[in-house]
């Protein structure tokens, strides 16, 4: 409890539910599950002794592979009762059921028509700082793995930018956000798109996605074939995973103090994302591309322009050549294709 006093005074919101969540921190020792773990053991109390809270506890820790109750997630487990309507009223619904008990980025999927609880995603191991919660598996649905892998394989063809590009975006809108950012799998997806977009604003003759290792990419200009890395710059307080999780809120306005906070923020996201590249060990020097993705419409544009020409030329020399992708626009160090030229217009 000592411990938890000094966090809630800095604790962000996803602290204070992750804590509040953490069942170990509030549990009663004879809450949980006695040691060594056995397959059958008996909770054994009155009224308000806390016996659904603990059942339920111990199916999400089972469901998602949480310490101490299991190492490795359960893929089936029977909710049994003496009536369909108790397990539906008490053991899911309830207020100690187990809808109430999971954060926001894990909570499972009640399909009461199947009588199913469907738990999408298995937490691995928890971030050391607690924000952001639980890394998360995700099973594809919104389209079947092998066109996935049919749209993979023809990506990986040397094809224009446009149609590059128009295959990628299809993809992109055909899966789920709750899939794209949350199964490791799709992230070429991501890169392609990225990808496409470069190449098209580049003015390349063609242009093919990599294998699952380096590089990202190819285009082709001029006769060339240029190795290119992709990546993304965001608000690190942005969790891209959990903005499409079940129940999370969706930001419905966009204040102008955020836009002063992104665009204060900008220069010091950009310049880390590029850090972090250049610190790599490549087996050439490859292209780098950054897709910044952080907007305020035309709010303070000249300033952030300057911002990027600044990182642009204090990476130079770091890459074989280095490309910014903001707001429709691409800005590069290449002497090939001037700073800021590539998508006025558009």
């Amino acid at each position: 409890m000592r411990i938890l006093k000094k966090l809630m005074p800095t604790a962000t919101a996803d602290d204070v539910e992750l804590i509040r969540s953490t069942w170990e921190i509030w549990a009663r020792p004879d809450q949980l599950p006695p040691e060594p773990l056995k397959p059958i053991w008996l909770v054994l109390g009155g009224r308000g002794a806390g016996k659904t809270r603990t059942g339920a506890e111990w199916v999400k820790g089972m469901a998602l592979g949480h310490p101490p109750f299991t190492d490795l997630p359960t893929e089936r487990i029977a909710l049994v009762g003496e009536t369909q309507a108790q397990v539906r009223d008490v053991m899911i619904e309830g207020v100690s059921g187990l809808l109430s008990i999971h954060n926001r980025w894990e909570r499972p999927i009640w399909q009461p028509s199947l009588r199913r609880l469907q738990c999408a995603m298995a937490r691995q191991e928890p971030k050391r700082d607690m924000r952001g919660g639980a890394m998360m598996r995700w099973e594809l649905r919104s389209v079947p793995p092998e066109e996935v892998e049919a749209c993979k394989a023809l990506l990986q063809a040397w094809q224009e930018p446009g149609a590059f590009w128009g295959a990628a975006s299809a993809l992109v809108n055909r899966l789920r956000g709750e899939e794209l950012f949350n199964i490791p799998s799709l992230a070429f997806v991501q890169e392609a798109w990225t990808l496409g977009r470069f190449a098209t604003l580049f003015g390349a003759e063609s242009v093919r996605l990599g294998s699952d290792r380096f590089p990202d990419g190819f285009v082709r200009k001029g006769g060339r074939v240029i190795e290119v890395e992709v990546t993304e710059a965001i608000m690190p307080d942005r969790r891209r995973g959990l903005e499409f999780l079940p129940g999370t809120p969706q930001v419905e306005e966009d204040p102008f103090e955020e836009w002063t906070r992104r665009l204060d923020a900008l220069p010091a996201v950009l310049t880390k994302t590029v850090q972090k590249k250049a610190d790599k060990t490549y087996s050439g020097r490859p292209t780098l591309v950054v897709y910044l993705n952080i907007s305020a419409f035309d709010y303070r544009e000249a300033e952030m322009i300057a911002a990027i020409e600044a990182v642009l030329s204090q990476f130079a020399g770091r890459f074989g050549g280095l490309h910014v992708l903001w707001q429709e626009r691409l800005f590069s160090s290449s002497p090939a294709y001037p700073t800021g030229e590539a998508a006025k217009g558009l």
